[in-house]
């Protein structure tokens, strides 16, 4: 695993993952080290369905932030309880500084949603991916500013709730299994805890929904091979098996 990061100019680090097992398989075998690890992801290419132009040295990703967001605030609490107000205090304003980047850097306000950041192009890429909701997830957002409208109305845009296998890792018809039309479990579980997390009742009634989805098409493609998959098609009574 590599992971390298980037400095904005909200005085903050917004860390860039890439990673991929598969092939930092192929570098041992073939050169033996890690200088050069590329995620061989659609989402981090800037020609969507293609590998030919992998960009992860230039992507900031929601999850990834959103999620350090969360152990900086961890920390704070963690060293609360041992009485150590000097750390306490240090991971209190570093959760509330990344709180601000996530916040300003990755909140596309007119798509309403949280979208991966190419910092190259200097743009936000307006791609659904269920870890556009994940500072929902990590409480990485201002609940003042909570804007809930708009994220439902992205999610329908989306057309998500039409699945009803389950919520899709991407919309991309790329062939991989990091995409369309698979469906897997902690993405699942990421969109339903950061639709609970909002405390609106609309939000929170489709987080039943989606839990219901995926609980019924698990049941179903159980029933149907007597195997339990690591994933399953979005797609309900169409190709339930390994993609």
């Amino acid at each position: 695993m590599a992971t390298v990061f980037i400095q904005t100019h909200f005085g903050i680090m917004l860390w860039i993952h890439c990673f991929s097992y598969s092939v930092v398989l192929v570098l041992l075998k073939k050169h033996n080290n890690f200088r050069s690890l590329h995620c061989f992801c659609y989402r981090l290419s800037n020609v969507p369905g293609s590998l030919s132009d992998t960009m992860t040295g230039y992507i900031i990703p929601v999850e990834l932030n959103a999620i350090l967001c969360w152990n900086a605030e961890l920390l704070s609490e963690f060293f609360n309880t041992l009485d150590m107000a000097n750390k306490t205090l240090q991971y209190k304003q570093l959760a509330d500084r990344w709180l601000e980047a996530v916040d300003n850097v990755l909140w596309h306000d007119n798509v309403g949603i949280w979208l991966d950041y190419d910092n190259k192009t200097k743009v936000k890429r307006n791609h659904f991916y269920p870890t556009n909701l994940a500072p929902l997830w990590t409480g990485c957002f201002k609940r003042r500013n909570l804007k809930v409208g708009k994220i439902m109305k992205y999610l329908e845009h989306s057309q998500i709730m039409t699945y009803l296998g389950g919520i899709p890792t991407s919309l991309d018809h790329s062939g991989e299994q990091w995409d369309y039309p698979n469906a897997w479990p902690p993405l699942q579980y990421i969109v339903i805890m950061a639709l609970e997390a909002t405390e609106d009742v609309c939000a929170q009634s489709l987080a039943v929904d989606f839990a219901r989805k995926w609980v019924r098409s698990n049941f179903k493609t159980f029933n149907e091979s007597h195997v339990m998959y690591e994933k399953v098609c979005a797609l309900l009574g169409l190709l339930f098996r390994y993609f």
